[in-house]
């Protein structure tokens, strides 16, 4: 063998055949020998490149087949491991992907450094957090959003850093009756610890209870003038029937009405009257009505001033009265002391 060929690749018979090359090595110890002594052609089946230095040693020519694309790699059911890197350096026709396109962590997970781009998705796009949770680092734009964005939490929790903003409210905000929200329930009981905002008053043209039990909460009353309602100490009034203080004439024509009690009020009068004719007169008052039962008398001497009834106290909505039991003219005068409920 010239040039120290370490082997021979022959063809076969007189007319030639076919040797093939199992792997890619260089066959620069090999020897193509096309066989007999007639000559022949000798085909070598190798995939591309196949460097070729070759000694021949009779007249033969030697084809180099290639294979055709594409090249089909098939794992025969079982797996395909690549040591390193697949390159694909050119793709002729277009590759088509059909949506959904599917990524699989295969139970364990997918780490991307660098950016995903997505171009276009259908709306709306569900989020989930497959029962953990989703962390944002940064921030998350929704632009061109229509209808209504709903969030939730999946029956867990929401924690957001930062501020959240709202611009409307377009249905009405019930506050809560805890004890720490700011909504309290009506007639709800008061315990020490509990927070909430009373801020308005009712008009209560006549002052009454709100609240059905000691210790109820209820708001602040008023009447028809925006007055609040409060208890006060004992206040000094007029007879009601008097002109601002004035003295009430009473003539004998019938009982006359003095003094009407006012709502939750309790009333203790003490009444002068005034004999100004030059007859003695006896006066009748009716206290709480003018049945005979509830009638008093005191004697008034002519041209006198008599204390004709002294603390007479009178509950709320109850009436004084007056009458004469002859002809004449007595001026009457009171002072009410008003001890509130």
């Amino acid at each position: 063998m010239a040039g120290g060929a370490g082997r021979v690749i022959s063809g076969g018979g007189r007319r030639g055949g076919v040797a093939s090359v199992v792997n890619n090595r260089l066959l620069v110890d090999a020897i193509v020998s096309g066989g007999g002594g007639g000559g022949g052609n000798v085909t070598i089946v190798a995939p591309l490149p196949v460097p070729v230095d070759v000694q021949v040693s009779i007249p033969l020519s030697v084809n180099v087949l290639t294979l055709p694309e594409p090249v089909s790699v098939d794992d025969n059911g079982g797996s395909l491991t690549v040591d390193g890197t697949v390159v694909v350096s050119s793709i002729t026709n277009p590759v088509a992907l059909v949506e959904p396109v599917s990524i699989d962590d295969n139970g364990s997970s997918i780490t991307v450094d660098g950016t995903i781009a997505v171009s276009t998705l259908p709306t709306p796009v569900p989020v989930t957090d497959n029962g953990g949770s989703l962390t944002v680092d940064g921030t998350v734009a929704v632009s061109g959003v229509g209808g209504t964005v709903v969030v939730g939490d999946g029956g867990g929790s929401l924690t957001v850093d930062g501020t959240v903003a709202v611009s409307s409210v377009t249905t009405s905000i019930t506050p809560g009756t805890g004890s720490t929200n700011l909504g309290k329930a009506e007639d709800a009981a008061h315990a020490n610890g509990h927070v909430g905002v009373m801020a308005l008053a009712v008009r209560n043209d006549t002052a009454s209870a709100l609240a059905t039990t000691n210790g109820d909460y209820i708001p602040f009353t008023t009447d028809s003038l925006g007055r609040l309602w409060v208890r006060m100490s004992d206040t000094i009034l007029p007879l009601s029937s008097s002109t601002n203080g004035q003295p009430i004439a009473l003539t004998g024509a019938g009982f006359q009405t003095l003094h009407t009690v006012a709502a939750n009020s309790v009333d203790e009068i003490t009444l002068y009257a005034s004999n100004i004719t030059a007859l003695d007169i006896t006066i009748i008052l009716g206290v709480g009505g003018v049945a005979t039962g509830q009638q008093m008398y005191s004697f008034l001497p002519a041209h006198e001033t008599v204390v004709v009834g002294n603390e007479i106290v009178l509950n709320a909505g109850q009436v004084l009265s007056a009458n004469l039991t002859g002809a004449g003219t007595v001026r009457i005068i009171g002072k009410v002391t008003r001890r509130s409920t």
